[in-house]
């Protein structure tokens, strides 16, 4: 019986897909940084924010180049609410 978590080969992601989805999971990362901020949640935000940069890179051989752009757009002003982030930690 096939692995029904595994994904069919009509559903395999591109590496644009991939890297979208990696920022989407940063955001969220980060986003529960800033309202939960801990050690452990800032630690998990860079984690997925380098995820999503290593994923990024993996993506820009993608013929959409636009697309690209605009997923590295959102990913720098991911990493910028970590930074806010950070410094929360930091004052506290």
């Amino acid at each position: 019986m096939a692995n029904p978590n595994q994904k069919s080969s009509m559903q395999k992601q591109s590496p644009l897909s991939d890297a979208q989805d990696a920022v989407n999971k940063a955001q969220r990362a980060v986003n529960e940084a800033q309202s939960h901020a801990s050690s452990t949640s800032v630690q998990q935000a860079e984690n997925a924010v380098s995820r999503a940069w290593h994923a990024m890179t993996a993506a820009e051989s993608d013929e959409n180049f636009s697309a690209v752009e605009q997923a590295k757009e959102q990913l720098s002003q991911v990493q910028t609410d970590l930074a806010e982030a950070k410094n929360q930690i930091a004052e506290n």
